[in-house]
């Protein structure tokens, strides 16, 4: 969802910029000016810059995280398949399972 919400918002954007060019073109620019001379617009881009950075970081932590649990015993056998329980079971207690002496 959140990733939705970062790709609606350039949408939101050109959607509100083509009305305010119908409405009045004289008052509107071809292109956005980014001057970087004013300190507000610049420490909001260096905001917006820096959260985006860190948003991704930790949707990709969390994405590479998620799937390494995605693919353990503990999920497939305890949380997610309740019919595979018997199956597991017969896992924990086979020689193959973690903690067990050989």
């Amino acid at each position: 969802m959140l990733i939705t919400g970062l790709l609606i918002v350039p949408i939101g954007a050109w959607q509100v910029r083509q009305r305010r060019r119908t409405e009045d073109p004289e008052q509107v620019p071809p292109y956005p000016r980014m001057d970087f001379n004013d300190p507000n617009k610049r420490r909001l881009f260096i905001f917006f810059v820096m959260a985006s950075i860190i948003f991704v970081l930790i949707v990709s932590v969390a994405s590479i995280l998620g799937f390494h649990f995605t693919e353990s015993t503990t999920f497939c056998g305890e949380l997610c398949h309740t019919v595979m329980e018997p199956e597991h079971t017969a896992w924990g207690n086979s020689p193959h399972a973690p903690g067990q002496v050989r």
